[in-house]
C-alpha cells in the first residue's frame, strides 16, 4: 500500500509541475495576454499620455486622412505645440509610438505618412491643440480592421487596437 500512495504522489507532483511550467512559458510568451481593443471616440492611455482616436472633421483635413490622434497630458489639458519643453507633446507620440494596419492577423507597413500641419515649415506633425493627423490612401482604407498602436518598429509589442470599420 505505501508503494501505490507513493506512485499516485509522484504522478500528482510531476502533473502540477508540468502545469505550472506551461502556465509561465504562455505568460512569458505572451499567450493568453490580450491587447485592449478601442472604437473611434473612446480615450485610451498610454504612459504619460491620454490620446483620443476620432475620424477627422469632414472639410477640415484631406478626405483621405484615416485618423486624428489627439494627445493630452495627464491633466486633460490640450497640448500646445509651444509646450513641447514638457515632454507630454504630440511629437513625443509620433517619435516613440508606431502605426501599423491589420487584417485577418496579418500586419502592415502603414504606406501614407503624417501630415505637415504648416507645409512651410516642414517639421510639424502636428497642430496647435496636439493633433496628429495620418494620411492613408481611401481606397485602402476599407481593406483593414484595426489601427494598431505599438512601442516597436517590427509591431511586436502592440499597446491597443483602434477598430476602423
Amino acid at each position: 500500500m505505501k508503494r501505490i500512495s507513493i506512485n499516485y504522489t509522484i504522478i500528482i507532483s510531476a502533473v502540477v509541475l508540468f502545469a505550472l511550467i506551461v502556465f509561465f512559458y504562455a505568460e512569458d510568451n505572451g499567450s493568453g495576454s490580450s491587447v485592449p481593443v478601442y472604437s473611434a471616440g473612446q480615450t485610451i492611455n498610454i504612459g504619460d499620455f491620454i490620446i483620443l482616436i476620432s475620424k477627422p472633421e469632414e472639410g477640415y483635413r484631406k478626405e483621405n486622412t484615416l485618423v486624428k490622434i489627439t494627445v493630452r497630458n495627464l491633466t486633460d489639458n490640450p497640448i500646445a505645440v509651444t509646450s513641447y519643453l514638457t515632454g507630454n507633446t504630440a511629437e513625443d507620440i509620433y517619435n516613440h509610438y508606431y502605426l501599423f494596419l491589420e487584417q485577418n492577423g496579418k500586419i502592415y507597413e502603414i504606406e501614407g505618412e503624417f501630415i505637415k500641419v504648416n507645409p512651410t515649415d516642414g517639421t510639424t506633425k502636428y497642430d496647435a491643440f496636439g493633433n496628429l493627423y495620418f494620411d492613408i490612401p481611401v481606397s485602402e482604407i476599407n481593406q483593414y480592421t484595426y489601427l494598431l498602436i505599438t512601442s516597436d518598429k517590427k509591431a511586436e509589442d502592440v499597446i491597443c487596437k483602434i477598430k476602423l470599420n
